[in-house]
């Protein structure tokens, strides 16, 4: 089963990216999930946690650290396991 499709209202949401090794810099909460018309993607509305961002923006998260738990890396996936070991960086 895709993960996408067991989003739901209220998940916790981390926004990361590999460049310049910066990694987990963003997070936030899913407003809706809902795949596009035709099957091509989804589309996620997330609401951003500013407090929890911040402290991010000044401590990401270490691409090279989050890569231990994001594999295969796809643009959606769970990372409840990820979470839980990360969970002191995550603020």
């Amino acid at each position: 089963m895709d993960v996408r499709a067991r989003l739901e209202r209220g998940d916790l949401l981390f926004i990361s990216t590999g460049e310049d090794e910066i990694g987990i810099f963003a997070a936030g909460r899913v407003v809706d999930a809902a795949p596009n018309e035709g099957g091509a993607g989804w589309t996620v509305t997330w609401e951003l946690d500013a407090r929890r961002t911040r402290t991010l923006l000044q401590r990401p998260v270490a691409a090279p650290k989050v890569r231990k738990h994001v594999h295969p890396r796809v643009t959606v996936r769970d990372f409840s396991a990820g979470a839980k070991a990360l969970r002191r960086s995550l603020a």
